[in-house]
């Protein structure tokens, strides 16, 4: 059995056998049981082609009925449309490529300004196309106009505003940059300094060669191996005589150079392996190992020969002469401090042989040298407490009997005399 509303519009009745064969009836039947209305075209239950309808079945004892509820599209989207689309555009409404309903007094603008939108009731969908009246079109271009004027007021400020932004960061980026580079560079300067300080504790600044500091070092690393394995060491001290006078005489500046050169030629004579460092003023010390007197001497000699040449500096013609002490590492029993007392000596003993004087260190220069220092300290110590007496020893002439004259008596003489 079958019970339905019909559109007004529809006179012809609706059988039981049109009812089966509708688009509803089947989709219906294929699930009974679903408790929800089903939805579909119209087809028999309305001469409309875009009406759809609602159907639900349901049990009256042991018969199916089914409530179908036709709706009329045309008024259902003329309410939707008047209530939901605002004045001034137009509608059209399409399902399956055909118009279900339309809106519209004016195509004019439809292709260029139509808007298209898909809807959907229950399990139906159309295409709805919505574009303005020409009239609306108008409205919106003469709104437009001031909203585009303030719109791109607002816009030239904001742009305004982010170019000064920009710019004030850019600045500040640029600045922060230029504080990292500063930094960087006084890290690099410091780095330089710190490395050029390092290098200064052992080294001399005017010929870069290792100073006293760095001599001593190497001589405390050195010593315990070769006296490990017994292999011979042996230092040069070389000395350049007069250098204050050639400094004060012909300045600094010459001096320096003197110094310069001097280093570089000693170097060009030294065997491969030596060490050479530059103690003092006017000093330099060799270290190296050479097995004999023969080789000594030799490497003594080549160094006097190759400084003796002039130097042509400012236009000045500059002789140098050198003093040489010589001294052996196992004479002052491996001892840092006794091998350098031993090549002073040595020196010392070369420089009152007069220039380019060159001598072997032995144990009686040591004697020599304290018997000097205990002179000269009693000497010193004699002027301080006015100890000292002064004593003539008178000339006598036996020819003619007279006294001639006077000179200075010595300890010796005056204890032999009296």
């Amino acid at each position: 059995m079958c019970f339905f509303e019909r559109a007004s519009k529809q006179v012809q009745p609706l059988t039981t056998e049109n009812f089966r064969d509708s688009e509803i009836a089947a989709k219906l039947s294929a699930n009974p049981l679903l408790p929800h209305a089903r939805s579909g075209r119209a087809g028999p239950f309305s001469d409309a082609i875009g009406d759809i309808v609602l159907a639900a079945g349901y049990e009256n004892g042991q018969t199916s009925n089914f409530l179908t509820l036709v709706v009329d599209i045309d008024h259902f989207f003329d309410g939707l449309i008047r209530s939901e689309i605002t004045e001034g555009y137009q509608v059209e409404i399409s399902m399956d490529e055909q118009t279900v309903y339309r809106f519209a007094g004016n195509d004019d603008l439809r292709d260029k300004w139509a808007v298209n939108l898909p809807l959907k009731f229950a399990s139906n969908e159309w295409q709805v196309q919505l574009w303005p009246t020409p009239e609306r079109l108008d409205d919106m271009y003469s709104a437009s106009v001031p909203m585009v004027l303030f719109g791109g007021l607002l816009l030239s400020l904001g742009g305004l505003f982010l170019g000064w932004r920009s710019h004030q960061l850019h600045q500040r980026l640029h600045a922060r940059q230029q504080l990292v580079r500063q930094a960087t560079e006084q890290l690099k300067q410091m780095h330089k300094t710190e490395d050029r300080l390092i290098f200064l504790s052992d080294h001399d600044a005017l010929t870069e060669l290792p100073n006293r500091n760095g001599l001593l070092r190497y001589l405390q690393n050195k010593i315990p191996d070769v006296e490990r394995n017994q292999r011979p060491l042996v230092i040069l001290v070389i000395s350049i005589d007069a250098f204050r006078d050639l400094n004060h005489a012909l300045g600094h500046t010459i001096g320096d150079e003197i110094i310069k050169r001097i280093a570089l030629r000693v170097q060009k004579v030294l065997p491969a392996g030596a060490f050479i460092s530059r103690t003092t003023v006017d000093t330099f010390v060799v270290v190296c190992e050479l097995a004999n007197d023969e080789l000594t001497q030799a490497l003594a000699e080549a160094i006097r020969h190759n400084i003796m040449p002039q130097l042509f500096i400012d236009q000045h013609e500059i002789y140098c002469s050198a003093s040489i002490g010589i001294a052996y590492a196992k004479d002052a029993n491996y001892d840092v401090d006794s091998l350098l007392y031993n090549a002073d000596s040595a020196l010392y003993c070369a420089r009152q042989q007069g220039y380019f004087g060159i001598e072997f260190y032995h144990r009686d220069q040591q004697l020599e040298l304290n018997q000097r220092r205990e002179r000269l300290q009693a000497l010193r110590s004699a002027l301080e407490n006015n100890q000292l007496e002064l004593h003539y020893h008178p000339s006598y002439s036996y020819a003619n009997r007279q006294l001639s004259g006077l000179k200075p008596c010595y300890a010796g003489e005056l204890r032999t005399a009296s």
